[in-house]
């Protein structure tokens, strides 16, 4: 969060995400937070790239339920 901050608003964040497995609850809340937090410290999008259908899934869920249009899932 303090890189975020330090470049200034409109730095985008992109996770590259490959060889992450499916997440259990406690780790989808985590994330789910750490997305939120980065975009409330300045990031106006943040981009989630993954390989594994089910994790796409389960991190489109979550974009859903978050209700912002700033995160994408690739």
């Amino acid at each position: 969060m303090l890189a975020l901050r330090a470049k200034g608003r409109g730095t985008r964040l992109t996770f590259e995400l490959a060889d992450l497995r499916t997440l259990r609850d406690e780790g989808l809340a985590a994330f789910r937070a750490l997305i939120v937090r980065a975009l409330a410290n300045g990031a106006p999008a943040v981009t989630v790239r993954v390989s594994s259908a089910l994790t796409r899934l389960q991190m489109l869920r979550m974009a859903r339920e978050l209700g912002r249009r700033e995160v994408r899932v690739e």
